[in-house]
């Protein structure tokens, strides 16, 4: 109970007197969010005021609230608390865990988006490769076909210069043929008309051998001797007709 107040302060007057009190059990409170341990305390007016008297501080019925440390309030909100702390700190590990595992898991994205990137970079790099070789391939395929179409060129070039040589060279040969026939020919005409013109002239008989050539005298020089012993005497009596004859083959020859 709470001090009383004065009855009698002054005489002929009744101060009103009164206490805290009631159950005065430590019971568990939530304050502003937070647990505590109160009691709640109801204030007994025992003496009202008269003939003037002083008035009680408060009124018949008031309550009012102060902090206790009794058990089992007192062990019940240590354990709560504890209980509390442990679910914030296992909350805590939690979160820590998942942002480990979240940083983790990032991590490995991020290192499987690098390998994949770097991957696809080195397939690239080969693809151009592959294309800068392919390129290579057809110009050196390209080029060794114009060489080879310039070889040919040249086979041909050297066919066709080879055929117009050996053209020319038989060409040559008939003309220096033709020249050589020309040449006999002529010589063999000069001769014949130079042996028409002597026999035209008489120098070698009538016919009947009267003028003919001593014996032994070649028809062609008039030097008679073993090696030249002139046209048989048949001939010198056809009238040399056959050393015409003669001469007309070894011309031929």
């Amino acid at each position: 109970m709470g001090g009383s107040g004065s009855s009698f302060g002054r005489e002929g007057k009744v101060d009103c007197e009164g206490s805290w009190g009631g159950d005065g059990t430590c019971k568990e409170k939530e304050v502003g969010g937070d647990k505590e341990c109160k009691k709640t305390l109801t204030y007994e007016v025992t003496t009202e005021a008269a003939d003037g008297g002083a008035e009680c501080p408060h009124k018949h019925g008031d309550t009012k609230e102060e902090a206790c440390d009794e058990d089992p309030c007192k062990s019940q909100l240590a354990d709560e608390k504890a209980d509390e702390e442990q679910e914030e700190v296992n909350e805590a590990s939690t979160e820590k865990a998942e942002a480990e595992a979240a940083a983790a898991e990032a991590a490995e994205e991020e290192e499987k988006k690098k390998e994949e990137e770097e991957k696809n970079k080195e397939l690239e790099e080969e693809k151009e490769r592959q294309e800068k070789m392919k390129e290579e391939l057809e110009k050196d395929k390209a080029s060794s076909k114009s060489s080879s179409d310039d070889d040919e060129e040249k086979d041909d070039d050297k066919k066709e210069s080879k055929g117009s040589g050996l053209l020319v060279i038989i060409l040559m040969v008939l003309v220096l043929l033709a020249f050589i026939g020309g040449v006999a020919y002529m010589t063999y005409f000069q001769q014949q008309t130079k042996r028409k013109k002597t026999q035209g002239d008489g120098k070698y008989g009538d016919g009947d051998g009267g003028n003919a050539p001593p014996e032994g005298t070649h028809l062609l020089t008039d030097d008679p001797s073993e090696d030249n012993p002139g046209p048989p005497p048949d001939d010198r009596r056809a009238g040399g007709k056959g050393q015409e004859a003669d001469l007309a083959t070894e011309v031929g020859e």
